[in-house]
């Protein structure tokens, strides 16, 4: 038992280390909060792909960032105002976005 969960973490960690899937992702839930008025001040992770070109050789990643909502735009869309925590964010990155 034990022997078969080590291997499975050790594939995994191999799988993250080639771009494919993150550990992080166990930690999801299996289905979307409900957005309304109660989601505002609401802790939150999001996943980004994230590309960077050098010179025509275009590479991505997977990037967690955290940050909490601060506004509620359109409950329906699910479209949320987040402030980023700074930990994540890069020199003159706006620490604010709108996600859907």
């Amino acid at each position: 038992g034990d022997e078969l969960i080590e291997q499975g973490y050790e594939e995994r960690d191999q799988n993250e280390m080639k771009g494919q899937g993150s550990k992080f992702g166990e930690w999801q839930r299996t289905s979307m909060p409900t957005i309304n008025a109660t989601f505002k001040n609401f802790r939150i992770e999001f996943l980004f792909n994230v590309s960077y070109d050098h010179s025509h050789d275009e590479e991505s990643d997977l990037v967690w960032m955290s940050g909490e909502v601060i506004e509620i735009m359109n409950a329906k869309k699910n479209k949320v105002k987040i402030r980023w925590d700074e930990k994540w964010l890069t020199e003159g990155e706006d620490p604010e976005s709108v996600q859907v």
